[in-house]
């Protein structure tokens, strides 16, 4: 009897361990900050970017970035032909629009792919207090179709008219064997043409 009652109170430990372990395996269910009001023209533009990206899974940071990069740097760019009727102000537009950072809601919605919003209670889940390997690991494991990425908008410049934009996406993603989370940033040209957002060029830029 006494060894009946050993055995049981054994078996029970070890299923409580496994179901323990088990537990911490489950991924908390991230809670989305308010949003922001942003234009339906913005959500538009931004699904529009992201459909050109061959993974069934999106990962896009909630909180937008405010950084925008030094427009002397795109000064060939600018003078490409494609490009001859951006408007003079667009470039200024962009970098006001961008004085500070806001959260995006829920309304990008590309056909055949998964989107998932990444509050700042995510971002710290899976990047604070954790080496970079492991923080990648736990995020692919959260996103295994992401191509183990993550990407940040800005918020868009707009001309008068509305129908030319300009706005920089940022991806940020884990290569193997590196120490360092990669990251690059492009600056996207945008001309709305029978009421469609199309991309006309892009242009990488480094980031901090």
């Amino acid at each position: 009897m006494m060894k009946r009652q050993f055995f049981t109170s054994v078996t029970l430990c070890l299923l409580l361990c496994f179901a323990c372990d088990d537990f911490s395996d489950i991924m908390p269910n991230f809670q989305l900050e308010t949003a922001d009001q942003l234009d339906a023209d913005e959500y538009a533009i931004y699904s529009s970017i992201l459909s050109r990206y061959s993974t069934s899974e999106l990962v896009i940071r909630q909180r937008t970035s405010d950084f925008t990069p030094v427009a002397e740097n795109f000064a060939l760019f600018f003078n490409l032909e494609v490009l001859s009727e951006m408007d003079e102000g667009l470039f200024d537009s962009y970098t006001a629009a961008n004085a500070e950072s806001f959260n995006l809601d829920e309304s990008i919605q590309i056909p055949m792919k998964q989107l998932h919003l990444l509050s700042n209670e995510g971002m710290n889940y899976f990047f604070n207090n954790i080496t970079n390997e492991n923080a990648w690991t736990r995020f692919e494991k959260q996103y295994p179709q992401s191509g183990i990425a993550y990407h940040v908008f800005n918020r868009v410049g707009f001309n008068d008219t509305k129908t030319q934009a300009l706005v920089g996406v940022e991806m940020h993603w884990y290569q193997q064997g590196s120490n360092e989370t990669q990251k690059l940033g492009s600056l996207n040209y945008l001309e709305k043409v029978n009421g469609t957002w199309m991309i006309i060029r892009s242009a990488s830029y480094e980031l901090n």
